[in-house]
């Protein structure tokens, strides 16, 4: 794999590139626990029973260019998605080893979280097949995003835990 941007930045120190992509992970986390209560929320409510119901509401909402419980749902699951995919990325490019997460990604889903990812953050018409698909994935596209998360929340917590002096130069404030 030709070196990207990411890693070319990275240089020799990996470290680095490692603590950055792990927090990246923190974001697409953040976003699945949102989504995650968004869906806990959604099934509760007993709304929206099936994908056909779903898709009409959505499809409302886009046309009322109006933000409604589906459109959070759907918003929040294009940007998790998205943000998942910049973790792959970075993986790659650092070429990055642990098991669970190569098995992983030695997955179709990861081509589709690419195409997926660029269709929806850079501008496209709305019908765009890359983002359609989606609504035609198989269904264990989400199960397998849940467990590619744990998977590499599991990698960066025991990459920080093996050695806390990593952390040290680090400082949150410093832009404060």
């Amino acid at each position: 794999m030709e070196q990207g941007q990411f890693a070319r930045k990275v240089g020799a120190n990996v470290q680095d590139g490692i603590l950055s992509l792990s927090v990246c992970c923190l974001r697409a986390e953040g976003l699945r626990r949102v989504l995650t209560d968004e869906i806990e929320q959604h099934k509760e409510s007993g709304s929206y029973t099936d994908t056909a119901a779903f898709a009409e509401h959505l499809t409302a909402a886009i046309r009322e260019v109006r933000a409604t419980e589906v459109s959070r749902m759907w918003t929040l699951l294009c940007v998790f998605y998205a943000a998942l995919y910049v973790v792959i990325e970075g993986w790659h490019e650092l070429a990055l080893q642990d098991t669970v997460v190569n098995r992983l990604l030695n997955s179709p889903h990861v081509q589709t979280l690419k195409d997926f990812r660029n269709a929806i953050l850079h501008p496209n018409l709305f019908g765009e097949r890359r983002v359609m698909t989606l609504f035609g994935s198989p269904p264990s596209l989400h199960g397998w995003t849940i467990e590619l998360t744990d998977a590499f929340l599991a990698y960066f917590r025991a990459w920080g835990a093996s050695d806390e002096s990593r952390l040290a130069s680090w400082d949150t404030t410093a832009g404060a």
